[in-house]
């Protein structure tokens, strides 16, 4: 019998022998000579008050009703019980938290006090911060390394700060490059530019070593530590590779005659060697072959050495309307994956598409060595289509996004438009056969900016839209006038995981996403007025402002 429950039985033992020896003084007391009949001497059945006493009145001890093996684990405690001013027994256990399902909204609580920490709800907020000041900042593109370290580039206007210290532009737009850890803490930060015209960082990728290879246009001169480079006319192309510390391994330009050459979208393969690709207008020249436009803007695709940045090959891919490649990815095997847009037709060497009408989504597939295409498909009618997004899967297969009116056909039937511009997602396989193919939209405008696909081949998908989106969970995420940002995403054959929507009274948007090596998601872009990622409102400090935010798997 343990020492607690020997001592309430004796306080019990006592106070009901003092309730006996009560009833019996009372009963000798009832005895005296006035009663000749000595009847009082019933009076000794009050003896019997001490029968259902249990605990002494105000006793308190501790006390847990859960499981005991749960008992001061995770979330559960122990309480505290109050023995009644009766004694018959003890009151309610205060205090005690007992368990319950875990709750995937609180992942860093142990709720069901299995010593199991539940994963985070799908897609939750893992962390989503605000970068920018009084000038017109964009986040344009995120990657991650093997370590999941976050980067991203875009342009600023100004100053901002991503935790380093204030970054000031030259003059006009410069380039910025960011290094944030896997929580978002500050890595390194730094810009690039000069003060007579704009730098835009249009495009980032992370090689297997943790450099980062960023693209995008400038005017003007531009210097990323290797030296000033000048664009030959109008806007150039620039390509440069940073360490993984964030110093210049080496950089260039492309450019020549003509208004318009951007670097819109960048990839490294397995060797670290660098693909880009963008559009140009009149003539551009890669590391001395020249490339000239057939007719209005065309396309391009290069491939550069990881050490020095030389050309391994160029293309153009070119006809008489306006061509534009704004998507890159490389596969397994060291294939570049491109799609974009083209209006009349297009042509890659022998291989040419014609556009059914207005403009029509391209995909291209070239070899590692270059040369002719693999494969080279045309999408859409006589509406306006166009590639957004591609991504290659671990597989071999691969997965293009983008927008289109009208109806777009990838080989299981068409897909109608619901309005105004909508959203759509082709997966293949890697015989390139179609997986599955989804549209989304209504009479309003919606656009994916990019796609990005995990281990699992999980698509996710950021961009901007109007009215409603339905990503395939009811009710569909509502909207405004204004763009909002979406964030979607779907797994492997094209069923829905999570969507979330975030804005307000003025246009967001997001163009940049990313996935890890465990399936969390880094989207980037920018937005003016205030945006809500977690607990608290991000107001915008000037113009538009740079947002980061992470998201669980």
């Amino acid at each position: 019998m343990s020492r607690r429950k020997k001592l309430r039985m004796g306080r019990a033992r006592l106070v009901f022998l003092s309730l006996s020896l009560f009833g019996a003084f009372a009963a000798i007391s009832a005895c005296g000579g006035d009663d000749p009949q000595g009847t009082g001497g019933s009076g000794g059945s009050g003896g019997a008050g001490g029968e259902g006493f249990v605990c002494f009145p105000g006793e308190t001890e501790p006390c847990y009703t859960g499981s005991l093996p749960t008992k001061d684990v995770g979330a559960c405690r122990s309480g505290e019980r109050t023995c009644n001013p009766d004694g018959s027994g003890f009151g309610v256990c205060a205090g005690q938290v007992t368990p319950v399902p875990d709750d995937c909204a609180t992942p860093d609580i142990d709720e069901d006090c299995d010593g199991v920490f539940a994963p985070a709800c799908p897609g939750a907020n893992l962390f989503g911060s605000r970068f920018g000041g009084q000038g017109d900042d964009e986040g344009r593109s995120v990657a991650f390394d093997a370590a999941g370290n976050l980067y991203a580039t875009g342009s600023f206007d100004g100053s901002i700060d991503f935790g380093g210290g204030a970054l000031m532009s030259a003059g006009g737009k410069d380039v910025f490059v960011v290094k944030l850890g896997p929580s978002g803490e500050h890595i390194f930060s730094k810009s690039f530019g000069d003060a007579a015209a704009d730098q835009v960082g249009l495009s980032i990728a992370v090689g297997a070593d943790g450099s980062a290879v960023i693209t995008g246009h400038f005017a003007g001169s531009i210097d990323f530590g290797a030296g000033s480079m000048m664009s030959a006319g109008g806007k150039d192309v620039f390509v440069a590779k940073l360490s993984s510390a964030g110093d210049v391994v080496w950089a260039s330009a492309f450019g020549g005659a003509g208004a318009l050459q951007e670097g819109l979208a960048a990839s490294v393969d397995g060797a670290g060697d660098v693909f880009v690709a963008g559009v140009f207008d009149g003539t551009l020249d890669v590391d001395g072959t020249p490339h000239v436009s057939l007719g209005g803007q065309d396309a391009f695709v290069a491939k550069l050495a990881s050490a020095t940045g030389g050309r391994l090959w160029s293309v153009a891919l070119g006809g008489a309307g306006k061509q534009s490649a704004r998507a890159l990815a490389v596969d397994k095997d060291g294939n570049a994956l491109v799609g974009g847009g083209f209006e009349d037709s297009i042509a890659v060497g022998a291989s040419a598409a014609l556009s059914a009408g207005g403009e029509d989504a391209f995909y291209a597939k070239l070899g590692s060595e270059g040369g002719a295409p693999m494969a080279l498909a045309q999408y859409g009618d006589a509406m306006n289509q166009a590639i957004t997004g591609i991504a290659a899967g671990g597989d071999g297969g691969y997965v293009i996004a983008g927008r289109f009116e009208g109806a777009i056909d990838f080989g299981g039937g068409p897909l109608a438009g619901a309005g105004a511009e909508d959203i759509f997602i082709a997966s293949y396989n890697a015989a390139g056969e179609l997986v599955f193919a989804k549209g989304f939209g209504d009479k309003s405008s919606q656009i994916v900016e990019g796609i990005a696909v995990d281990a699992a081949g999980a698509i996710v998908m950021a961009g901007r839209f109007a009215g409603s989106l339905d990503l395939g969970h009811k009710p569909p995420l509502p909207g405004s006038d204004a763009f909002d940002i979406f964030i979607g995403k779907l797994d492997a054959a094209g069923a829905y995981v999570y969507g979330y929507a975030y804005g307000g009274t003025f246009d967001q948007v997001a163009l940049g996403v990313a996935v890890d090596s465990m399936g969390n998601a880094a989207v980037t872009g920018s937005y003016f007025g205030s945006i809500q990622f977690g607990a608290d409102p991000l107001p915008s400090a000037g113009q538009r402002d740079v947002f980061i935010v992470k998201m669980a798997p």
